[in-house]
Formats: structure tokens, sequence, C-alpha cells
């Protein structure tokens, strides 16, 4: 082996070892700031019916249909109004009661493309951190540091989520209001611009 074969491998092990000396050490407090910003912006609990009204046809409930089994429910609950026509099928809008629950949300792109989307959605709360469990080891992933934090949450439920009707129309709403201060999370990590930051989806 040549000298300069040595001399490009020492130059490599100074790289790695300062590149490993360089790795963020994530703690409670940073990555607990982290997820405070990320739950503040995309905490929304929602059930995914962003486009009203809905029309239900007749044969909806015998095929499985989720509006046809959630959106009668709704109807008894004061939150829709529905309209039914000469075909059978019925046509739901959110009541007044229901549009103090249609917020503004950000989500993945539904036409395949890539990022996000601004719509609005039905939603049955805003999740909060409660604590930082536990994190993983920083990764270099690409050209950051990422970790993946565990975490439990805190939720102020919709009044709507208190009617049992509700809870068995929507079961895992059900589970999350139920799980809170108790149930763990993850949650992808980066360190960028000097601090940690939750991953998007989309990203």
């Amino acid at each position: 082996m040549t000298s300069r074969f040595f001399l490009l491998l020492a130059a490599a092990g100074i790289a790695l070892h300062a590149t490993a000396a360089t790795a963020p050490v994530p703690d409670k407090q940073s990555l607990g700031k982290a997820l405070t910003r990320y739950l503040a912006q995309r905490g929304q609990l929602c059930v995914g019916k962003y486009d009203w009204p809905i029309t239900v046809a007749p044969q909806a409930a015998e095929n499985g249909d989720r509006n046809a089994r959630q959106l009668p429910v709704m109807e008894q609950a004061g939150l829709v109004t529905g309209t039914p026509d000469e075909t059978g099928a019925v046509t739901y809008r959110l009541s007044e009661a229901g549009l103090k629950y249609y917020w503004p949300r950000k989500v993945n792109r539904r036409d395949g493309g890539q990022g996000e989307m601004d719509v609005h959605d039905f939603c049955a709360g805003r999740l909060a951190l409660d604590q930082v469990v536990r994190w993983t080891a920083p990764a270099l992933v690409g050209e950051h540091y990422e970790s993946t934090a565990t975490y439990t949450y805190s939720i102020a439920p919709a009044a709507w989520t208190a009617d049992p009707r509700l809870q068995q129309a929507f079961p895992m709403i059900a589970r999350v209001i139920a799980g809170r201060h108790k149930a763990r999370l993850a949650q992808r990590m980066r360190y960028a611009g000097g601090r940690w930051e939750a991953v998007t989806a989309v990203e």
C-alpha cells in the first residue's frame, strides 16, 4: 500500500470521527418543544369527511359503506340534516351545530401528487403533548440526523364525542380519546436548522 492510501484512510477516519462527534443529542425538553409545535399545527383528530354535502345511495348500507352507518347517527345527534330524493338516496349536509366542528387542516394530496393540500374536515378534538416517554439514538439519514420520539398525549374532545351513539359509530375516535395520558404515539423527528422538528408524512 502506498503512503497516499494510508493518508486517505486516515483522512476518512478523521471525517467519520468528526461526523459522529457532531451528532445532536436529543433530550426531553427539545423533543417536547418540537412535538408541541407539530401538534399545534397538525394535531386535529378528525373523521375524514372533507367534502359536503354527502349523498348516500339506497344500497350503500348493504355494501358496508361507512357513510351509510355514520351519517344517520350524526343526524340523530343533530350534527347533519338529511334530505331524501325520489330514488331513496339521502343527501346529508352539516347543520349549524355540525359546522362548529368543520375545521381546516392539511392532508396529503388526494390526487396522487407530492405535497399537501388544505381541506376542511369534521373533527373530534385536537391532540396536545402530555409528555415525551423515550426516543431512539440519532441516526444519519441523508444529510440530517433523525430520531423517533415516543410520547403520550392529551386531548380536549369535542362535545359530540360524549354521545354513546357516536362513540359506537366512530370507534377509532372513541379509542383515541380513551387513550389520553396512557396510549403512546411515535413520531419521526429530524434535526435541521439547529433544532429538532417533526417530519410530516409527505416528506
